[in-house]
């Protein structure tokens, strides 16, 4: 029985080496693979050899969260249901209102800023930190036309033609031909980092410009510009809302107040309304004037009096920095905030949200944790909320419920309590006393970032939190703290570790060195002989030996006297941003770095290091202290990767021979590989079964299937499509 020929390699060479990865994606595969295809002449007298050297191990992917950071978003002003988002490295289109988002082909950067043409919406501009890209087809492609750092874009609502570019530091851009060409428009402007442009929607000579320097009027279409800087007094501005019921009211967000001018911007009230929160987007309701949205970095402010006052609403917009609110062109009730964390809707004009970031790929996964007693259960802390795994990483589940923040820079578990853990939010600590299902705040303001959590390894009561304004410790399991900086030089703690034996002995990681404590914090010595000077990002102190330590700037050091002296064990390290590091807790001479350029290994103290498989950008990782091989690593994209050892497949064919051999074995074949016109011709059954692959031919349709898992493969004789 003739089997159908069906892998067509395009080499006209003899010897060839096709080397097939297939990794275990979203748990498609029940192995990965790594696969190595050699296909030889007959003819060739050569002895076969494996080529190519595969390694060990490598990283599997497990999950992807959705989310992350969210720079700009656009409403299509002829469609609502039509919705762009700036992120990470991409541009997300949606077209039912927000519930699935595509991503779009785009050069790799943040886009900042997004402008639909209100004429023809096709015609869509996306701003960059490098450059001005547009579109003619709805976003589907994308072409340079301008280079410069911007932060908003404006197109004259009236002529399309006429569009405005804020810059990040050179100030306004005018283009009068619909982009083709560009002028600078800087007269009178005294401060050229431009956050925020409004043009009157009846009146378009006039335009407003909230800067780093205040507020700028033009009555000219931008050729020049005054300034409207009444009681706004050496704060930087970041939004204006124009009422469009009288235009004379006016309201801009600034570094800490609000302002609301009655007169056109000639003079200001400062409105004390979100609580000393930096404003970065305000909307107006354009069916009630009197409701006013203040979006900030401390979460969302609503006025019911034209902001004379305003409360701060959650209920469910759990993320604090807000950067983009826009309502819906058919239906005022249903409002988009764009955050830190991601996408967020409310059909109720603001009351209730819920996310909407299906198909967004991006949240910073910030530090990822396994259960002490059930190592199946797994936490991690991102950008986009704070989730939970039962089954090993394979799915998560969002434990968000109480948080009011859900930027989760860090957490820790009790050693003592498993089912109590703490995470450190924007200025805020909470605590679950149930593995994470509820959280409660805790009584604690700490002002910034709490970028470091850890308990006590040997008092379940005390723990210790981190932030840029310094060290912070609680004795009664997180009811009261006092601030730990006696003797601290710099006071921005990167992290923060503990003598497994002796807890009174602390080492903290700052921007001016390593400190250590012999007195559980109350005073700080520094420890940095033989450390470069300035940051320091990781110190991790060994639990098997303590006088061993770790610590990294973008090489790495150790110290073997608790600190005193440290040495560089940078041997097999790139130049690379070392975001953290952990010791394996039962053979400390196996050490893990990770960063930038994905993970490395020591497996002697440090004196060699080598990476591990192909992650990059590698932000998080754990070892499983039950069992010591179970690593796992968390991106700054959002994805969860396992370590796993790879399963190697080596298949050797020769051209006309009925003999293959698969890792050494030989293997009797019914039809040989060949070549017909210079193209080398596989039986597929003999390439996909070893795999665990499943072929079936139905002759009535001369097609071949191919199934592995989930995956099924459909081929036709005579047809050049699958």
């Amino acid at each position: 029985f003739l089997l159908l020929l069906i892998i067509c390699l395009t080499f006209s060479f003899s010897l060839i080496n096709l080397k097939l990865s297939l990794s275990q994606e979203k748990n498609q595969f029940l192995n990965f693979y790594d696969v190595t295809i050699e296909v030889r002449d007959l003819y060739k007298n050569s002895l076969s050899q494996n080529l190519v050297k595969t390694q060990k191990e490598d990283w599997k992917l497990l999950y992807s969260l959705y989310g992350g950071n969210i720079y700009s978003i656009a409403l299509d002003p002829k469609n609502s249901k039509i919705v762009y988002i700036g992120a990470n490295l991409s541009i997300y289109k949606s077209t039912d209102g927000g519930e699935i988002w595509i991503e779009k082909i785009t050069p790799k950067h943040n886009f900042k800023c997004i402008e639909i043409d209100p004429n023809n919406s096709n015609i869509i501009f996306a701003g960059t930190y490098e450059g001005l890209y547009k579109s003619t087809d709805g976003g589907e492609t994308w072409s340079k036309i301008f280079t410069e750092d911007l932060n908003i874009i404006k197109i004259d609502p009236k002529n399309s033609k006429l569009i405005y570019l804020g810059t990040n530091n050179n100030g306004i851009y005018k283009s009068t031909d619909g982009g083709l060409t560009w002028i600078q428009k800087n007269s009178g402007l005294k401060n050229l980092k431009i956050n925020d442009i409004k043009i009157y929607d009846n009146n378009s000579n006039i335009i407003f410009l909230a800067t780093n320097g205040g507020i700028y009027k033009s009555i000219d279409k931008g050729e020049t510009w005054n300034e409207k800087n009444s009681e706004i007094i050496n704060e930087p501005t970041y939004s204006i809302a124009i009422d469009t019921f009288n235009r004379e009211i006016i309201y801009v967000g600034g570094d800490v107040n609000c302002y609301k001018s009655t007169n056109g911007g000639e003079t200001w009230a400062k409105r004390n309304l979100t609580k000393g929160y930096s404003t970065k987007s305000i909307l107006i309701d354009r069916n009630n004037n009197e409701f006013i949205y203040f979006g900030t970095t401390g979460g969302l402010y609503f006025s019911t009096n034209s902001g004379e006052s305003a409360v701060n609403i959650i209920n469910g917009l759990t993320c604090r920095y807000i950067k983009k609110l826009v309502a819906d062109n058919e239906n005022r009730n249903i409002i988009f905030a764009i955050t830190y964390c991601g996408v967020y809707r409310s059909e109720d004009g603001g009351n209730s949200w819920n996310k909407k970031n299906k198909g967004i790929v991006g949240p910073q996964i910030y530090s990822i944790k396994v259960d002490s007693k059930i190592n199946s259960v797994l936490y991690l802390g991102s950008s986009s909320g704070f989730y939970k795994s039962i089954d090993g990483g394979n799915s998560w589940i969002e434990k968000s419920k109480g948080l009011n923040n859900e930027s989760i820079l860090s957490f820790d578990i009790n050693p003592y309590e498993d089912n109590l853990i703490f995470v450190g939010t924007w200025g805020y600590i909470h605590k679950s006393i149930d593995k994470g299902e509820t959280w409660s705040e805790i009584n604690a303001k700490f002002g910034n970032y709490v970028t470091f959590l850890i308990f006590d390894p040997n008092d379940k009561n005390v723990i210790y939190a981190g932030n840029a304004y310094g060290i912070y410790k609680s004795i009664d399991g997180g009811y009261s703290w006092s601030k730990k900086v006696n003797g601290l030089t710099n006071v921005y703690i990167n992290s923060i570790t503990i003598d497994f034996k002796n807890s009174n002995i602390l080492y903290v990681a700052t921007f001016n060195g390593v400190f250590k404590s012999n007195d559980g914090g109350e005073n700080w010595i520094c420890k940095s002989n033989g450390l470069p000077e300035g940051r320091i990002s990781k110190v991790k102190v060994d639990n098997l030996n303590s006088n061993i330590l770790y610590a990294a700037t973008n090489k790495i050091f150790k110290s073997i006297d608790g600190g005193e002296n440290w040495f560089e064990k940078s041997n097999g390290l790139p130049d690379l941003s070392i975001y953290g590091i952990e010791i394996d807790p039962k053979n400390n001479q196996t050490v893990y770095v990770y960063g930038s350029k994905g993970v490395f290994r020591t497996t002697n103290g440090g004196d060699l290091w080598e990476r591990i498989g192909n992650l990059f950008d590698v932000s998080s990782l754990t070892i499983d202290n039950l069992n010591t091989k179970n690593i796992y690593a968390g991106t700054f994209y959002g994805s969860i990767y396992k370590l796993v050892e790879v399963q190697k497949t080596i298949m050797r064919l020769q051209i006309g021979n009925k003999t293959m051999y698969i890792n050494d074995s030989p293997k009797e074949i019914d039809v040989p590989p060949q070549i017909i016109e210079g193209r080398t011709y596989l039986p597929i059954r003999w390439i996909a079964e070893p795999l665990g692959a499943t072929v079936l031919w139905d002759g009535n349709e001369k097609k071949v299937t191919i199934i592995l898992k989930e995956i099924k493969i459909e081929l036709w004789i005579g047809k050049s499509v699958a």
